[in-house]
């Protein structure tokens, strides 16, 4: 016997999982998207109160995550206290929004910039972030709902996207620089 799917049950656009009709998403993959918007959301946010190049947030189809560009790379003893903030700002951004005791599963990548012998303690610069964002987080939000209305607006088809070139790939841009900036200038 076949057996037909209501037509209200609908696939999660991620995983395929079953989901209620009306939404694109189940739980676990909105949840996960909006803590990798809120991560990079933190990143960019950082750049630009600490003055450094911040040149978009992106997806990197390769490796089917998101990133911030940041500034042009530069051998790590000439980064300054902003650079560091700017990398810790991912991890700082996730604690500012869920909680303190949050564990990003952006730490990861974020901390190999702090294997240095001259960086700073990883967990120091990670609180330091975390007070200067506290204080910005409608920024933050605003940053993030921004990103995730233009992800599901797409459908998570980043091939309409203008691209930039980082390291020998092109990347899709979700916002570029000017638009984080006058993102940020009008909240």
């Amino acid at each position: 016997m076949v057996q037909t799917l209501p037509e209200s049950i609908v696939l999660c656009g991620l995983c395929d999982t079953d989901i209620a009709d009306g939404l694109n998403l189940c739980l676990e993959c909105e949840s996960s998207l909006e803590q990798a918007l809120v991560h990079e959301s933190g990143h960019a946010l950082m750049a630009l109160l600490q003055g450094i190049t911040c040149r978009g947030i992106c997806f990197d189809r390769d490796q089917q995550k998101f990133c911030t560009l940041g500034p042009p790379p530069k051998a790590i003893e000439q980064w300054s206290r902003e650079d560091y903030l700017f990398s810790a700002a991912g991890v700082a951004a996730e604690k500012v929004i869920y909680g303190r005791d949050h564990d990003s599963g952006g730490a990861a990548a974020d901390q190999k910039d702090f294997q240095s012998l001259t960086a700073p303690p990883f967990e120091r610069t990670v609180g330091q972030a975390y007070e200067i964002l506290s204080g910005e987080k409608m920024k933050l939000r605003t940053l993030t709902s921004m990103l995730i209305a233009k992800v599901k607006g797409l459908g998570f088809n980043y091939s309409s996207l203008p691209t930039t070139d980082t390291d020998g790939k092109r990347l899709p841009v979700l916002l570029n620089k000017d638009e984080l900036e006058a993102a940020v200038h009008q909240v």
